[in-house]
């Protein structure tokens, strides 16, 4: 440490770090991503330093927010009010690893490709006392990605958080390390945000010792659950699936495949997605793979490759008060997709392959297994039959093979007790107790809305008087009172079958034709109607 560092003391630090791929990026030029940003310049630092390290800072001129002109028309003079986005990144190379600190704005010059993405995470898993988490953020697997932040008011445990070890991926975690000499805390996903009492001439001391926390495997004991979806961290295994993922793409094979934010979103101020540069202006309110498509053929004439998915498209999401980026992805990661190779199933999400666990995937299976196939004796749907339509044959075809009676339910929404909106009910009701929720496997989405809706209905059926009434009233029949299924007090859950049933080709079981993250979400909805006493079945409904 030199004498200016000395001379100071030492204080505590908030920083921010990243750990470069290991073997990809072994230049700070190569992981920078300056988009044509002139405001950025290498800064040359003094001689001495006790570490290899690389300073690059951007200063932008000053402009005024987009409320500086609003406001102007009514001041009697000009008004000036200067906004500056000024960031730093200091590439730090210790023992042939480069970390990069980020400043400011500093960590939007980082190329999002070029770091480890479970480089906070574990570090801050395998250094955090289990018992002293303070926020927890996690990524529902399901077929539409839910982003979830959670925050407790003191130190808990995971348990407070409400978190599933099933089908939630632990993102990001807030706590207290066991040993205060790594830091006093620790914020890991992507990134490791800590604060540690350090001076400028301990860096290098500092990622060693945070290499050696990422390396470790102390996770395992309280927080083993993480290795249910592994990281593929092999070049050429990635290389491959890479490849299979752009060729869905472009071959439109989209029934395992889509795009969704790979972190959490600022909705407050969003305005909309943009797809970068192929829309320089405007906002969509939702990503859309196939809108995407349809898109970059039109400006690009030719096939998508997998520059364009890391480099050459970002999304952004635009901020609504200035029209500015807000939060900026590459392409790649906001696709997620799932593909089998060999007898290992892999899910790519935020940017990564995950390779499922067999014992993982083997259980999720046993408990799909388990499940009864529902007796019912559905008519088969005709190609590219509407919901509604296929309900309304639906209905009298069950009545006639079965001999007893059912209700067409479908977008007949009832109102619940403190609910923001009202619900479906389900989409078909028989007389026997028979509650049937129907969609068509079309786009994966529409799976997670089915088992979505299954579970909240039979929530607010045993709980929400409210809307055991409303869903009497709307229950009007000629020959029979559905009505009497809604009873005034809790009724028996045991009295009902919950059916989940989905129309698609072939004749296989839906055990059998639902893709793994259906699966998983499946076997989470099964569970939580297990809890309550509902009997829970499949239907496999054939397309003609």
């Amino acid at each position: 440490m030199s004498r200016r560092d000395r001379a100071m003391p030492t204080r505590v630090r908030q920083l921010t770090v990243y750990l470069l791929r290991r073997g990809e990026f072994a230049s700070p030029d190569d992981a920078l991503d300056l988009s044509g940003d002139s405001a950025v310049e290498r800064i040359t630092l003094r001689r001495g330093l006790p570490f290899d390290a690389t300073l690059f800072v951007r200063r932008p001129p000053g402009h005024g927010p987009w409320w500086q002109g609003f406001l102007s028309a009514g001041t009697a003079q000009e008004l000036r009010v200067q906004l500056r986005s000024a960031g730093a990144i200091l590439f730090v190379r210790a023992h042939g690893d480069l970390f990069a600190f980020t400043f400011g704005t500093g960590r939007f010059l980082l190329n999002p490709s070029s770091y480890e993405r479970d480089f906070g995470l574990r570090v801050t898993l395998n250094t955090v006392d289990p018992r002293s988490l303070r926020s927890v953020d996690m990524q529902t697997v399901e077929d539409q990605t839910l982003l979830t932040s959670r925050q407790a008011s003191r130190s808990s445990g995971l348990e407070v958080f409400q978190f599933d070890a099933i089908r939630d991926i632990l993102r990001g975690v807030v706590g207290t390390p066991r040993d205060p000499e790594i830091a006093l805390t620790v914020a890991g996903s992507d990134r490791l945000a800590f604060r540690a009492r350090l001076s400028l001439g301990d860096l290098e001391a500092k990622c060693d010792q945070l290499m050696a926390a990422y390396s470790a495997k102390d996770y395992q004991r309280d927080f083993g659950f993480i290795d249910h979806m592994r990281r593929v961290a092999e070049p050429d295994l990635r290389a491959d699936l890479d490849t299979r993922a752009v060729e869905a793409l472009n071959h439109r094979a989209l029934e395992h495949l889509y795009l969704a934010p790979p972190d959490l979103v600022r909705w407050e101020e969003f305005d909309g997605f943009r797809y970068e540069p192929l829309e320089r202006e405007g906002s969509r309110e939702d990503l859309d793979a196939g809108e995407f498509l349809d898109l970059f053929a039109a400006a690009r004439d030719r096939p998508l490759d997998l520059d364009d998915l890391r480099r050459k498209v970002r999304v952004v999401a635009v901020a609504a008060s200035t029209g500015d980026p807000l939060h900026h992805w590459s392409l790649y990661d906001s696709v997620v997709h799932e593909l089998e190779l060999g007898d290992q199933r892999y899910v790519l999400s935020a940017g990564d392959w995950y390779a499922v666990e067999k014992t993982f995937a083997a259980e999720i299976a046993r408990q799909i297994g388990e499940l009864p196939v529902c007796e019912l004796t559905f008519p088969s749907s005709l190609p590219k039959e509407k919901e509604p339509d296929y309900l309304a044959r639906a209905g009298p075809g069950l009545e006639q093979s079965e001999g007893y009676r059912f209700f067409i339910f479908d977008r007949k929404l009832v109102r619940c007790e403190g609910a923001p909106s009202q619900m479906e009910v389900c989409d078909l009701l028989s007389e026997l107790g028979h509650v049937v929720h129907v969609k068509r496997r079309t786009a994966s989405s529409t799976l997670s809305h089915l088992f979505n809706q299954g579970t909240a209905s039979a929530a607010a059926l045993m709980n929400d008087r409210v809307f055991r009434a409303a869903a009497r009233a709307r229950a009007q029949a000629d020959q029979w009172d559905p009505g009497a299924l809604f009873p005034d007090d809790i009724p028996d859950a045991r009295e009902y079958q919950l059916v989940y049933a989905v129309i698609a080709p072939g004749n296989a079981p839906l055990a059998a034709i639902l893709p793994f993250l259906s699966q998983v979400n499946l076997a989470h909805a099964a569970r939580l109607l297990h809890t309550m006493g509902f009997r829970v079945e499949l239907a496999h409904i054939e397309e003609a």
